[in-house]
């Protein structure tokens, strides 16, 4: 049989590893063994005709060879069988080559969708305001634009211009004007009220103070600025001032509490008397601090007591409460023992 070795050659970078390069060649050599293994039946009966000796030296020369090759298509199978699919070199430049074309088409759509987006913001959405004083900004609700020709000046501003952090409002007949210019202080900045006679004011940490011509109120350094003609009073407390003021109620309140809470004081005693003869009188003695004579003392039996039967309590030294509890009648009387208290409240 000639040489078919060129048909079976493999150039790198161009032989494609798949079903269309292996099934011809292993196509031709399936055909080519079955050639031999006809010739090889043939071969078996001349040499059945021949001497055994014959017939060992051709199994010997054809035999070997042909478990070797059978060997070899086996291993060669069980190769092409664990290969993955493969991309050709050239289809897979295609296939980068669409990729980027891809994103520069996108770029291109995200781009023009920017100068979109642009065109309706109408460019800058907050134009300069120079040479703009006596205008206000008005919108369409998309552009912006400083005393458009359709839109009134402002009016009614103090020395007839607009000035820096000026309040704008709205009069009763629709016309924009101009309120008090707005002055901003720091906390530590907040005595400089004294020497403004006109305006508004915010100071931080404080709130808003408006100007109150003639005001005569109590000037506190946080509430009330007084200066010539006026004063500058808290109009609006931010949440700083608010705080601190409710502190101070609550703080002044608890202090209140406190004081009238100390008048009061208390004390539990054991009354173990269980009856009284008649015109008879048994007393206890109670330690309580802070207690002086004068003050008033309240004893709460732990049970109700016999009609003929009083109590009382007295301070009678430093710290001592005295309870005297006496029998008016000639009879004796039953009492309940138990825990009694005493409250002393002082004047």
């Amino acid at each position: 049989m000639p040489s078919r070795f060129d048909a079976y050659r493999m150039t790198d970078g161009k032989t494609p590893l798949s079903a269309r390069y292996f099934n011809p060649v292993l196509q031709d050599l399936d055909l080519r063994l079955v050639e031999l293994e006809a010739l090889r039946v043939g071969w078996l009966e001349a040499v059945s005709q021949v001497s055994n000796l014959g017939l060992a030296r051709i199994n010997e020369l054809v035999g070997a060879p042909m478990n070797t090759v059978n060997e070899a298509i086996a291993t060669l199978q069980q190769s092409l069988a664990a290969l993955p699919d493969v991309v050709l070199a050239g289809e897979l430049d295609t296939a980068l080559q669409a990729e980027a074309q891809a994103r520069a088409q996108l770029a291109q759509q995200i781009a023009a969708l920017q100068d979109a987006i642009e065109d309706v913001g109408g460019g800058d959405p907050f134009p300069p305001m120079e040479g703009s004083a006596g205008k206000f900004l008005t919108t369409d609700g998309e552009t912006r634009s400083w005393g458009m020709p359709t839109v009134p000046a402002v009016t009614g501003l103090q020395r007839g211009t607009a000035q820096q952090r000026q309040l704008l409002g709205i009069s009763a007949d629709g016309a924009v004007v101009g309120m008090a210019p707005l002055e901003l202080l720091d906390y530590t900045e907040r005595a400089q009220l004294r020497t403004l006679t006109a305006g508004n004011a915010i100071v931080r940490g404080l709130g808003l103070f408006t100007w109150e011509a003639g005001s005569t109120e109590p000037d506190d350094d946080e509430t009330c600025f007084a200066a010539a003609g006026g004063a500058w009073v808290l109009t609006a407390a931010g949440p700083d001032a608010v705080r601190a003021l409710w502190l101070a109620e609550v703080s002044a309140m608890q202090e209140t509490l406190t004081k009238h809470m100390a008048r009061f004081l208390n004390a539990d005693f054991a009354m173990s008397a269980t009856s009284l003869a008649g015109n008879a009188e048994v007393t206890f003695t109670v330690a309580l601090d802070d207690v002086r004579s004068g003050d008033s003392v309240v004893v709460t039996p732990v049970a109700g007591l016999p009609i003929e039967t009083s109590c009382t309590g007295v301070v009678t030294a430093a710290g001592t409460v005295t309870v005297s509890v006496r029998n008016h009648s000639a009879s004796t009387v039953t009492l309940t023992p138990g825990t009694w208290q005493v409250l002393v409240i002082k004047p």
